[in-house]
């Protein structure tokens, strides 16, 4: 991993340690991994997020 660079912005991953990352640099990892690179939190997939959207819809 590189260190970070004074006023770079970072992307915090959802987890409960907030890790922050590169943006290129997690975007490449969450392409093949829906895990937090540090900790393996479970990140909600596309259709993980699609599917709870749906079946918390009021009929």
């Amino acid at each position: 991993m590189k260190d970070y660079k004074e006023g770079k912005r970072l992307r915090v991953m959802p987890c409960e340690y907030m890790h922050r990352f590169h943006g290129k640099c997690i975007k490449k990892w969450l392409s093949c991994s829906h895990l937090c690179p540090l900790c393996r939190h479970a990140l909600p997939t596309a259709n993980e997020v699609r599917n709870s959207t749906r079946s918390s819809v009021p009929i």
